[in-house]
């Protein structure tokens, strides 16, 4: 089921952003996200990022129902010099039944409607924001069980893109004590986050901020009627 993306989210895009890495190794690594086209029907998006002491790989495939993402496959790696992490996640909606395979463990729960990984539940939170949602929510996993996740407003700020100032509307995402993301999110920009700061507890902090954004040649997403 392809159904229909909102005309707001219709665009493929390339964003680069400048990752801040405190805590053991401080320094600088370069993040960058993608949307785009991977079928006709179906949409990836990535966020990847490496340098020598960090690398980070991450993308969900999804497609549009009734104007939400539908998560189909989730896959997520993250090395350091001290911890390795992979997960996959595949939505079998037919089946009604999410899979998730932690580092080679594998095992099953009930999908409910509305459940996400956690890149289509980020996209779904901007649509809800864009729609004039002030407590966005959604169903989503990161390699345990579905819990609820409603985003908590962090208030508004100013933030300067491309020498304009622009307002920008925050939010907390937590998924329990060792994942929690601050977002920023520009509404003159597509509600495109310009600042990310994930939170994996014991001092791995990854803090982004966008750099540069530019629309990607396969920008041929399916309208909207």
């Amino acid at each position: 089921m392809g159904g229909q993306a909102p005309s707001l989210f219709q665009q493929a895009y390339e964003a680069h952003y400048v990752a801040e890495r405190p805590g053991w190794w401080p320094g600088q690594v370069e993040v960058i996200r993608t949307l785009k086209r991977a079928k006709p029907d179906i949409w990836q998006l990535t966020v990847s990022a490496s340098d020598w002491l960090y690398a980070r790989q991450e993308w969900s495939r999804f497609n549009w129902s009734q104007f939400r993402p539908r998560a189909m496959t989730y896959h997520y790696r993250r090395d350091t010099l001290l911890t390795h992490r992979m997960l996959d996640a595949v939505f079998d909606w037919p089946a009604g039944r999410l899979e998730i395979d932690v580092l080679g463990e594998r095992w099953y729960q009930p999908l409910r409607e509305g459940s996400q990984d956690v890149l289509t539940c980020q996209l779904w939170i901007r649509l809800q924001v864009a729609s004039g949602n002030s407590s966005p929510s959604c169903f989503v996993t990161d390699g345990g069980p579905l819990q609820s996740l409603t985003a908590l407003s962090l208030g508004q700020r100013t933030v300067h893109w491309e020498g304009t100032p622009r307002n920008a509307r925050g939010f907390r995402l937590s998924m329990g004590r060792r994942r929690v993301l601050d977002v920023w999110l520009v509404p003159s920009l597509n509600y495109m986050p310009v600042d990310m700061r994930y939170d994996y507890g014991n001092r791995d902090i990854l803090h982004m901020r966008l750099k540069h954004l530019s629309p990607r040649s396969d920008n041929d997403a399916p309208k909207v009627h």
